[in-house]
């Protein structure tokens, strides 16, 4: 049996334990790589990732084959994040392309072509509240 055949071998026998720690872990990961949360809550992701991963190679049936697993995991989320930001990029590159041949194949004034939306700042939803806003009261 090949090393990738043992390895998708322990695949197929993990117990729902070791699912949950490779979850876990995958999540944890994630949260410590991304912008979502602040930079304490990014450490407790990396920890909670660390922690999972090691758990999870340890109630492996083979310890190496856990390593690989995590290993594979780790480099599937970066594989996946790489190609995100490609088509990002490219989709925003021929945007911008087909934005700039558009105005100059326009034969009407520059002061007339849609400026460029301001993508600093969330767009406008149109959801207005039922509720009336708040008031603060400022104690003495």
């Amino acid at each position: 049996m090949s090393v990738l055949g043992h390895v998708f071998n322990t695949l197929a026998t993990m117990s729902l334990v070791q699912l949950l720690l490779a979850f876990m872990g995958c999540m944890g990961y994630a949260l410590a790589q991304g912008g979502l949360l602040a930079p304490r809550g990014r450490q407790l992701a990396g920890g909670t990732a660390l922690t999972a991963a090691i758990a999870f190679t340890m109630l492996a049936n083979d310890w190496m084959a856990g390593i690989m697993l995590v290993a594979f995991a780790v480099a599937g989320l970066g594989l996946f994040v790489a190609a995100a930001w490609v088509l990002s990029r490219s989709v925003l590159a021929a945007g911008h392309a087909g934005a700039t041949d558009a105005a100059f194949a326009s034969t009407d004034s520059p002061a007339e072509t849609e400026a460029d939306p301001d993508l600093s700042r969330p767009a406008d939803s149109g959801y207005a509240s039922p509720r009336p806003p708040r008031r603060r009261v400022q104690s003495a």
